[in-house]
């Protein structure tokens, strides 16, 4: 019953880029552990959760299971919020018919399953809110980065008033308390009948964590931070009270019975 050899506890946040693979190895594409490939610590890392290949936003890594399959497991998790800042070809219609939808368990005809209440807001943009969609800063990891692909001529984007408000009009905010698969564009999808999808989602938290740097929290990336925020590609270890955060709120959810957390949105 003696400990041969403890092993340290690395808990990441990481500020995902377009176009890394959620995963810790794969032969054709990049994956989000090449980020901290620099670290002694990186091949014992795994995925907590995961977001897809063009998906940016919050991310987190680690090596210690128990803590993060409490927040995974599906009957723990799940009462953790998950926000999206979510981007969409066309305005959703009728909007509060459709947020009433989220709100009372919306039916994905895509994977025949039907989620769990959830909330979509109409985007406001204002220093209350992150400024989310991943592609601020001075980072190396543009955007639309991408090794792999050749090199296009970009086109001018306009910033005219008018365009600058259609785009708004174009972002809504969606939190949801599982993770079923594509779920966000899956909903999109279901509350346009397949006439409406998602052209950029970003994730800007879990639960209370967001995308924030703490004061007096060390920044790993070759490039500084022009805000109080990770800019795309850095990352961070959580801090103490961060990681006790997510482990207090994922504690005693194994039941089954699930309480939704919905009311708190109203």
């Amino acid at each position: 019953n003696e400990i041969v050899r403890e092993k340290k506890a690395y808990y990441i946040m990481l500020h995902k880029p377009k176009a890394y693979l959620s995963a810790t190895n794969d032969s054709f594409h990049r994956c989000v552990t090449e980020i901290l490939k620099d670290q002694p610590f990186c091949h014992e890392l795994h995925l907590v959760g995961r977001l897809d290949f063009f998906t940016t936003g919050l991310l987190l890594l680690t090596n210690d299971g128990h803590w993060s399959s409490n927040i995974s497991n599906p009957l723990i998790g799940k009462k953790i919020p998950k926000k999206y800042l979510v981007t969409t070809l066309k305005k959703i219609d009728n909007f509060e018919e459709a947020a009433l939808r989220f709100r009372n368990g919306l039916y994905l005809p895509d994977n025949n399953v039907t989620c769990r209440p959830a909330v979509l807001e109409k985007y406001e943009n204002n220093n209350s809110r992150s400024s989310g969609g991943g592609g601020s800063g001075t980072s190396k990891f543009s955007s639309n980065s991408s090794s792999r692909s050749p090199k296009t001529k970009k086109r001018k984007r306009s910033n005219s008033p008018k365009t600058m408000e259609i785009a708004q009009q174009h972002k809504y905010w969606i939190t949801i308390f599982e993770g079923k698969r594509h779920q966000v564009k899956c909903m999109i999808n279901a509350i346009s009948n397949g006439e409406n999808r998602v052209i950029e989602l970003h994730r800007h938290s879990i639960g209370n964590l967001t995308l924030s740097i703490p004061e007096n929290n060390v920044l790993h990336s070759k490039t500084e931070s022009v805000t109080n925020e990770l800019q795309v590609g850095q990352w961070r270890h959580l801090t103490e009270n961060e990681v006790n955060y997510l482990e207090s709120t994922t504690n005693g959810g194994g039941s089954g019975e699930w309480i939704s957390p919905i009311d708190q949105y109203a």
